[in-house]
């Protein structure tokens, strides 16, 4: 059975993504990953994103995806990564 393309293009990610070649670790965030995390909060204040969201946005920039499995259509249509351009909304 074939797998649907976003499942197909995760996987193809991981197989070179900067989680396997060493660059972050699975499970751990640092002050420097923190500190990111509160900008994205700060930038979309006028919408009181939540640390879920600024999360999600914040780990779309990391593995340079614009696909974002969310249902929150609504605020992931204003939230952008640092590129600008819109995300991907995946299951909305």
């Amino acid at each position: 059975m074939p797998r649907h393309p976003v499942i197909e293009r995760d996987h193809r990610a991981r197989q070179a993504g900067p989680v396997e070649a060493g660059e972050h670790r699975r499970g751990e965030a640092g002050k420097v990953d923190l500190d990111e995390i509160v900008t994205i909060i700060a930038r979309y204040a006028d919408r009181e994103i939540d640390f879920a969201d600024a999360t999600l946005v914040w780990l779309a920039e990391l593995v340079n995806t614009l696909d974002v499995m969310t249902i929150d259509r609504r605020d992931f249509q204003v939230y952008r990564p640092r590129s600008g351009k819109a995300f991907n909304l995946v299951l909305s």
